[in-house]
């Protein structure tokens, strides 16, 4: 990058720093956050840092104010840092008063992880940071039934939470009746033959009823 273009970055970044600073100072802390982090994505200064932090801070955002805030003093070789160390640990301290340590271990291994509604990964995990006040923890895994507690984290200390989780019993749908078909009657090879016999008689002796009839209706010839 050539120093022109290396200036013309410094310089949209301090313009955007200032931004940020009279947002501040009107109340508009959420709008200079966003100000900031447009700056931040210019060029990651330690300033920029310290900005975010603070800002952090007026939102009560503790967590991400506390990691921004350790990241820009841990730059102390940056003159604006050096000057500005002071009110920094200052702040520093405000924001480390609302948190915690949360440890949270659970009794099934890959259990999902919810802390304060947020999704934080699979059991075991490290010890968390946390805003010192009651927190809710969650445990879910495919086979168990979910546990769910809440727990108080005081300022400055370290909570631990051991979650049990007990197997869900499996389900299964009633085996569906079976269904009874009537069973055909068979016949036997001579009875068959019988029935067989008399429908044949049957037809003989219709055709022949009718033959006599048909006779009986014949006019009789006269002889001459």
């Amino acid at each position: 990058m050539s120093l022109t273009a290396s200036a013309a970055r410094a310089s949209e970044v301090d313009d955007l720093v200032k931004q940020g600073v009279e947002l501040r100072r009107d109340g508009h802390d959420a709008e200079a956050l966003a100000v900031f982090r447009r700056a931040y994505a210019i060029e990651a200064t330690p300033r920029v840092i310290a900005q975010i932090g603070l800002a952090e801070q007026a939102l009560s955002r503790w967590v991400d104010a506390e990691r921004d805030l350790l990241l820009a003093l841990a730059r102390d070789e940056d003159p604006w840092i050096a000057k500005n160390a002071e009110p920094l640990r200052t702040a520093l301290a405000a924001v480390q008063a609302h948190l915690g340590w949360l440890e949270v271990t659970c009794s099934v291994a890959g259990a999902s992880l919810r802390v304060g509604g947020a999704e934080l990964g699979e059991a075991p995990l490290s010890p968390l940071r946390v805003v010192a006040e009651s927190v809710s923890v969650e445990a879910r895994r495919a086979g168990y039934a979910p546990v769910l507690i809440v727990v108080s984290v005081a300022s400055g200390q370290h909570a631990k939470v051991e979650l049990t989780m007990t197997p869900q019993p499996v389900v299964t749908a009633p085996p569906k009746p079976a269904v009874e078909t009537p069973a055909r009657t068979a016949l036997s090879p001579r009875v068959g033959a019988g029935l067989i016999g008399v429908a044949v008689a049957g037809v003989v002796a219709g055709s022949f009823l009718e033959s006599v009839s048909s006779e009986r209706s014949k006019p009789r010839g006269v002889s001459p």
